[in-house]
């Protein structure tokens, strides 16, 4: 999971939101990531979105992720060994009293 987290971290395309987010999180929190949004012209300009690109970096670890909508990903109820669960979305809300950054399992991340 810490190699996961780094590369998530590494790749500047998502921000911890959440409990995480803002230091309230406790033995039975997930980790919410906002994922970037997207470039406007991604298409125009050939890019690939953001959110497939995370997706791309989760296969890499063999987690198994589901979905019941589309910009939104978690492994919650997946045949996971995660010490913690995790979820993906471009539709978070920004948090309130969130803290600049927080480090997790000795990451740091920027914080939405």
């Amino acid at each position: 999971m810490n190699q996961l987290l780094k590369e998530l971290a590494e790749s500047k395309l998502v921000k911890i939101t959440g409990s995480y987010a803002d230091g309230t999180q406790n033995e039975n929190s997930d980790i919410d990531f906002y994922v970037k949004p997207d470039h406007p012209d991604y298409q125009l300009k050939g890019l690939e979105r953001n959110i497939v690109k995370v997706k791309r970096i989760i296969d890499k670890y063999n987690i198994k992720m589901k979905s019941d909508m589309v910009g939104y990903w978690y492994s919650h109820k997946s045949e996971n060994n995660l010490p913690i669960q995790i979820e993906f979305s471009d539709l978070f809300r920004p948090r309130k009293n969130r803290l600049k950054e927080i480090e997790i399992m000795g990451v740091k991340f920027k914080t939405y």
